[in-house]
């Protein structure tokens, strides 16, 4: 006689649980688990997870070594600024190895072919900085002088023109090399042609393409006016440069912290007792 065959007859205890098994196979252990981030489908994403984390490593030594940059650009700055001040007569071999060097210079102003530096702002308020050509004494030189900020509502030439000092002048000031422009993302000064042959607004102190609109020829430099003792009201003339590091430390910081955070993250998530690893 065939023997009869049930189900319930059998001892179901018998039977594994599907997820039982699938963590018996994972391991227990948390090294064990980790191991699975690098096999099968999971692999793909903790590579991705590492480029990720290890761009953001990148950046912050980057801002790192923005930090030292800016150290070393502000301890040259202190260094020429601490040296004698120099009589501008004429040309120089490099501008740029003159930058933020004292300066002394006299001579006569040329108000007609005037400009200014527009966007400035002192204390919150809009204004522009007066950029005048001086004709050097003694010599057939000329070069720009930054005379100061005043308010924007007095930018206009007549407006502007109660700032004007008459005679033969000496001051004294910073050298800087021609301002340009900084990326393809600054704001452009607009060609000069015939129909635009002269700007009286300029967004920075562009030696070279003021002197397409100047009749003489300039210094490839400008001197920014120091304030004379006991000066005190417009233009104002500041004479500070701020030497500080900037944001970068800060910004390195929080990079470092975002790779520790996708890694530490990803990592406990992906690693949990219980999870399966190709689904994840």
């Amino acid at each position: 006689m065939a023997r009869s065959f049930s189900y319930n007859s059998m001892d179901m205890s018998q039977i594994p649980h599907t997820q039982q098994a699938l963590n018996t196979h994972a391991g227990s252990s948390p090294a064990a688990r980790l191991m699975l981030l690098f096999r099968g489908r999971r692999l793909l994403l903790t590579l991705v997870v590492l480029l990720g984390a290890a761009a953001m490593v990148g950046l912050g030594f980057w801002q790192l070594d923005r930090r030292d940059q800016k150290r070393e650009r502000n301890a040259l700055i202190r260094q020429r600024m601490a040296e004698p001040p120099l009589r501008v007569t004429g040309p120089v071999d490099d501008p740029v190895l003159l930058a933020y060097r004292p300066a002394i210079v006299a001579g006569t102003f040329d108000y007609e072919h005037e400009v200014v530096l527009r966007t400035r702002t002192r204390e919150g308020r809009a204004g522009v900085r007066l950029l005048t050509p001086l004709h050097i004494s003694g010599t057939e030189h000329s070069v720009l002088v930054d005379r100061g900020w005043i308010p924007y509502e007095e930018g206009e030439p007549e407006a502007r023109s109660v700032y004007r000092e008459t005679g033969s002048v000496e001051l004294h000031g910073l050298l800087h090399p021609s301002q340009t422009r900084p990326s393809s993302f600054a704001p452009a000064d607009p060609p000069l042609g015939p129909d635009r042959p002269r700007l009286d607004e300029w967004f920075r102190a562009d030696v070279t393409r003021i002197q397409e609109q100047t009749p003489y020829p300039l210094l490839p430099f400008y001197v920014e006016q120091s304030a004379a003792s006991g000066e005190n009201g417009p233009p104002w003339r500041d004479g500070q440069v701020t030497l500080s590091e900037g944001p970068h430390l800060s910004y390195a910081i929080q990079w470092f912290s975002f790779a520790v955070v996708l890694l530490a993250g990803y990592v406990a998530r992906a690693t949990r007792p219980g999870v399966r690893p190709d689904n994840q």
